[in-house]
């Protein structure tokens, strides 16, 4: 019996011992872990990021950044758009009349964007200030280009009967005028009555003269009536039909407006055979340099 109960006791005894034992052990492990954080821990909030705004032209954008729940403060960003002026510069064109101008390129306002950082406690603001302010579009100038050109006078040109005969007869008022007025500018002649004719292009011919004095029945190449203000040309240099306004240039005469309706043997090149109603008349034309102005 009395072995029995030392074997009892010695078994009590371990048990006892090995209860107290795990006891410690639990108990320096749950200290060791109070004291040591797991790598893997996330930090106690997240970072504040920006928000982006948006690029159209005078928006201005109120935009919270996100801050954790817990806490007393609010950070917000608001963006502000302000257009920027755009310079005007002018050029001037010696080949446009003085007074006119064109816009060569069109002006655009530039676009700058500023962001103001607020800081609020509790929903109340309690500061600001500017974070920063960006060129969202730089101003493009505009270009106006200005004529400086001064047109001359027109150039008048009149008659001086440099020979001894005289015109004995004409049919038209729109031929042998005393004067005209030529503008090289807008390339216009103005007769003494007002009427205007305008033509495209001029070039120095050679003016002769021919009559059919005696035939009043006289037909041109062309099939009309051979009559002053009409002439004679070589249709490889000038088409038949093509209206002219015809100066010697010595001045002696102004045949003024014609039509090319006829042709000659003679005529060839930029030989012009001005159409006269008599042979004396002819002999005032002889044979010389002629201005040619192509009616429109």
């Amino acid at each position: 019996m009395k072995h029995k109960s030392l074997l009892q006791n010695l078994l009590v005894a371990f048990a006892v011992f090995t209860v107290v034992a795990t006891g410690i052990t639990v108990l320096v492990l749950a200290a060791s872990n109070d004291d040591v954080l797991p790598e893997s821990a996330p930090p106690a909030s997240s970072p504040i990021e920006e928000g982006t705004s948006s690029d159209i032209p005078g928006i201005t954008e109120t935009l919270t950044l996100s801050v954790p729940e817990t806490s007393e403060a609010e950070i917000r960003l608001e963006y502000t758009d302000e257009f920027l002026p755009f310079e005007t510069v002018y050029i001037e064109d010696a080949s446009m009349k003085k007074g006119t101008s064109v816009t060569e390129t069109r002006g655009q306002k530039g676009l700058s964007r500023t962001a103001v950082e607020v800081i609020l406690h509790d929903g109340v603001e309690v500061s600001r200030q500017v974070a920063g302010t960006r060129i969202i579009r730089e101003p493009v100038s505009e270009v106006i280009r200005v004529g400086t050109y001064v047109m001359p006078p027109a150039t008048v040109v009149s008659t001086h009967n440099n020979s001894s005969g005289t015109m004995t007869s004409y049919n038209y008022s729109r031929n042998f005028l005393e004067s005209v007025s030529i503008d090289e500018v807008n390339k216009t002649i103005t007769t003494p009555s007002g009427e205007v004719f305008y033509y495209s292009s001029s070039f120095i011919g050679e003016a002769t003269a021919y009559s059919c004095e005696g035939n009043p029945n006289a037909i041109t190449a062309t099939g009309t009536k051979a009559r002053v203000g009409e002439v004679a040309v070589d249709p490889k240099f000038i088409p038949l039909g093509t209206k002219m306004f015809i100066i010697l240039s010595d001045g002696s005469l102004i045949y003024g407006y014609c039509v090319a309706e006829d042709t000659g043997g003679a005529v060839k090149g930029n030989i012009i055979d001005l159409y006269m109603n008599t042979f004396a008349d002819c002999s005032l034309v002889g044979r010389t340099d002629c201005t040619v102005y192509i009616l429109n």
